[in-house]
């Protein structure tokens, strides 16, 4: 299991009303997402934990930007990660 501290605001975005962002990455990357407080879970594959975390990474760099990042954000990032994009 793959642990990571993001800012609550940035979590409760990224994954959405109901989680339903985070069920879009379980799908796509096989990996269960969750989130405590301000602490991401991540917990599958170990190469799907990183490849996840490593888009959260992005996401989050982007946020500090002081851009705004949202669903079709996260869904870009991943889907631009499972072509190979990094």
């Amino acid at each position: 299991m793959l642990e990571k501290s993001y800012p609550a605001d940035f979590l409760q975005v990224i994954l959405g009303v109901h989680d339903r962002n985070a069920e879009f990455v379980e799908r796509q990357l096989g990996v269960r997402v969750s989130s405590r407080g301000e602490v991401l879970f991540l917990s599958g594959a170990p190469d799907s934990e990183v490849a996840c975390g490593e888009a959260m990474e992005q996401l989050f760099a982007l946020h500090r930007a002081g851009m705004r990042v949202g669903a079709s954000d996260l869904k870009t990032v991943i889907n631009l990660r499972q072509e190979g994009f990094q």
